[in-house]
């Protein structure tokens, strides 16, 4: 009956681990489910030439693969609902999304822009429920009516009237009145608020209203404004003649024929003729948005990932521009950014500067070591000349009292003469002695007649 026993108890101790073993399983299955694909699929509102999104994009793309240490594949789909609206238009954009990706599986939705906001959310309803929605530059109104908690996270971004009202005063002294141009006020999204604020936000100041007219119209009529006016750019991409543009195109086009100057909301457009404002930044949505598509990739709930509302924007100014009205830096809002100013002599050509400074330095060392140089080589030929001039007199043998100086005028002038050619044969015609036997002795002959005193005024002579 033991072995009986310790069979059972056996089997009671496997079956204790295959419970377990189950439990186990069926724990880590969830956890391999819920496994984001690695996958993006960005909606963008606009069209693909579009240079505000060209920033957008080169920001997020760098910062997704830059932090993320495995590959993440990028999809991307540009809507133009700027140039293309309706439901027709939108049904005709869905058909397409559900047909190429019918066979991809897609983690993230990435929607750019309010208008694709609504468009991403139906989306994912239809094709992948269990994706999660990151939106970039959305407004308040289109975000209200949706459920935020259903994996749903990004920034939000709200243009102001009064920063563009405010910019344009800085810029004008005693501004009277403003012009606005655009898009007609029923076809704008990210400026929806701009119809109803403007006239609280201009105050005293006269608001000419000349959005939704076509392009020729806006040109002539803003190469004709009074003084102290200010125009307001808040993007064209229909005319009210119903030719389509891109913004920047239509901006440049006016600021060639403006008499006063533009202020604009969109980093990309300071370039085009735009004297610049309180602007927003594509890459900094980018880097938020590409931030947010990690952070879930992760495994952090886009639920739990705070809206964003702020930070997006800075002010940015054309130095061109401002040369072109006179408005001097003191006029900008503080921390601002001044585009497009030339560079300096030093900004051009620093190498070279540096090359010709480096030339100019080793110069200078040169000619100061040459002329060290020859300081001190006439130093020593100055020391060298007195001590062959000082050295023999010092040296020389007195005169013996048996070879007295000779009398008489001519013989004291020769036995002087003798002695100065000795002196000057023994400090400075010494020979040199010879090696062979014959030029010994001949050597040794005239040395001793050089060292030998004179004797006599006839030797001397001699």
């Amino acid at each position: 009956m033991s072995w009986v026993a310790a069979g059972l108890s056996c089997m009671g101790s496997l079956g204790r681990a295959g419970v377990t073993l189950i439990f186990c399983l069926a724990s880590v299955a969830p956890a391999a489910a819920a496994r984001v694909p690695r996958s993006v699929l960005v909606l963008h509102q606009w069209e693909a030439n579009l240079p505000w999104y060209g920033t957008f994009f080169s920001a997020f793309n760098a910062t997704i693969h830059s932090d993320s240490p495995e590959p993440i594949a990028i999809f991307a789909e540009h809507l133009d609902l700027g140039r293309f609206k309706g439901a027709a238009h939108q049904e005709a954009l869905r058909r397409y999304i559900v047909q190429k990706y019918s066979e991809r599986e897609i983690g993230i939705i990435v929607s750019v822009g309010p208008s694709a906001l609504p468009f991403a959310v139906a989306t994912r309803a239809e094709m992948w429920p269990e994706a999660s929605v990151v939106f970039a530059a959305a407004t308040d109104p289109v975000i209200a009516g949706l459920n935020l908690a259903a994996d749903i996270t990004g920034s939000i971004v709200q243009l102001s009237p009064q920063e563009m009202i405010g910019t344009a005063r800085a810029l004008v002294p005693e501004l009277q009145r403003v012009v606005l141009l655009g898009d007609p006020w029923d076809d704008k999204d990210i400026h929806h608020n701009f119809k109803q604020e403007v006239p609280a936000a201009a105050g005293e100041l006269a608001v000419v209203d000349l959005t939704g007219l076509a392009l020729p119209e806006i040109r002539r009529r803003v190469a004709m404004l009074p003084e102290r006016t200010a125009i307001l750019y808040t993007s064209i991409f229909v005319d009210g003649a119903g030719d389509t543009y891109l913004p920047g195109d239509a901006l440049a086009s006016i600021a060639e024929v403006a008499n006063r100057p533009i202020v604009v909301n969109g980093e990309t457009e300071v370039s085009d003729g735009a004297v610049g404002g309180v602007v927003i930044r594509p890459e900094l949505i980018g880097v938020d948005a590409a931030e947010r598509v990690l952070r879930i990739m992760r495994g952090e709930s886009a639920s739990n990932i705070a809206l964003a509302r702020a930070g997006f924007t800075t002010p940015l100014f054309d130095w061109r521009q401002l040369q072109r009205w006179n408005i001097g830096a003191d006029r900008l809002p503080p921390g601002s950014e001044i585009r497009s100013r030339p560079e300096g002599l030093w900004e051009q050509y620093h190498w070279h500067l540096s090359v010709a400074a480096l030339a100019v330095v080793v110069q200078a060392g040169l000619i100061a070591g040459l002329l060290f140089e020859r300081r001190r080589r006439a130093v020593a030929q100055l020391e060298s000349r007195h001590h062959l001039e000082e050295g023999p007199t010092s040296t020389a043998a007195p005169r013996s009292a048996s070879s007295p100086r000779p009398s008489g005028t001519n013989s004291t002038n020769r036995w002087e003469r003798c002695s100065a050619t000795r002196r000057r044969r023994s400090c400075c015609s010494t020979p040199i002695r010879p090696t062979s036997r014959r030029s010994r002795r001949s050597w040794r002959i005239s040395a001793a007649t050089i060292s030998a005193p004179p004797t006599s005024s006839g030797a001397c002579a001699a």
